[in-house]
């Protein structure tokens, strides 16, 4: 029993358009030199369109469930070469909730070899 997450999140249809939840908030500090995105994509920030909202769900469904069908889970993390997921605020938030229920927790890197 496993979960696949792809990071495939279609930052248009979440979260492009703001550095906050609160569109009309004003710009952080730290957003100074970037700029949001003007697509005008309908945003989806929960429900069953939201891309970024079912980590939390699953993962304690399969901690829960676990036991059932192995007797542990384990959360394995595939990185690329240069550690850009890990600049992913929801890739962060997953590793944090596999902590908090203290689910072993696996890096993996793609080899170089062919």
């Amino acid at each position: 029993l496993f979960w696949l997450c792809c990071f495939c999140i279609d930052q248009h249809s979440c979260i492009c358009g703001s550095f906050t939840p609160d569109p009309n908030a004003e710009k952080p500090a730290w957003a100074a030199n970037y700029s949001v995105c003007k697509c005008g994509e309908f945003k989806y920030l929960s429900g069953p369109r939201c891309e970024i909202d079912k980590f939390d769900d699953m993962i304690v469904e399969l901690y829960e469930s676990a036991p059932r069908y192995t007797q542990h889970l384990s959360h394995i993390i595939v990185v690329d070469k240069d550690f850009e997921t890990l600049t992913r605020i929801w890739v962060l938030k997953e590793i944090h909730r596999g902590q908090e229920l203290r689910v072993p927790q696996y890096a993996i890197q793609p080899s170089e070899q062919k």
